[in-house]
């Protein structure tokens, strides 16, 4: 193949925003998020998002974020709703087995409690990747994520546990691997 040919194929990525616009929706997102509890959190972090993506471009094309404050929100509220619907009975079975004193049944308790919120923390890494490549277009095309949270989850304990048992030697190979899937199921 001809190198203009490949330069054809190839796009040019370019960034044309400036970073004190940026900067100004940051603070003013942390002010007004701090006036209002940080409720106003999740519609601040769409115009920054929006922002960042109308100002990335490939071959003079930018991105466009179609996401909305109210999405982030009822995801909050739903990820909220999860932690609780799954924590308060871990909770509960730690607590009951103290009060019988069986310190094998409130560790073996405390450890799937661990283990709960690690496979939650890691469902959140990959439903967040996927939202907003959902919320990503670039000349009217969508992306997306394929692939299932589950297989991304079993991988990720398992490079975590092997991080843990390396003392945290292997941590780069877990977030290599993560990244790693995000982008080979990206569409």
């Amino acid at each position: 193949m001809p190198v203009a040919d490949a330069a054809l194929r190839t796009g040019r990525v370019g960034y044309h925003g400036s970073r004190f616009g940026i900067g100004g929706l940051y603070l003013k997102t942390v002010l007004l998020s701090l006036l209002t509890l940080g409720l106003y959190n999740f519609w601040g972090r769409t115009q920054i998002r929006r922002a960042v993506w109308a100002a990335v471009s490939v071959n003079g094309e930018p991105f466009e974020y179609t996401g909305t404050g109210a999405e982030l929100l009822y995801g909050f509220l739903k990820a909220i709703a999860v932690l609780i619907g799954v924590g308060l009975p871990l909770v509960a079975l730690i607590w009951l087995s103290l009060r019988t004193e069986s310190e094998t049944g409130a560790q073996l308790a405390q450890l799937a409690f661990y283990l709960v919120l690690l496979a939650l923390a890691v469902a959140a890494v990959y439903f967040a990747a996927r939202y907003r490549l959902s919320r990503t277009q670039w000349r009217g095309i969508r992306f997306g994520l394929d692939g299932d949270a589950g297989s991304f989850i079993l991988g990720s304990i398992g490079y975590s546990l092997l991080a843990l048992a390396a003392l945290g030697i292997c941590l780069p190979l877990l977030r290599t691997w993560q990244a790693r899937t995000i982008v080979n199921n990206a569409r």
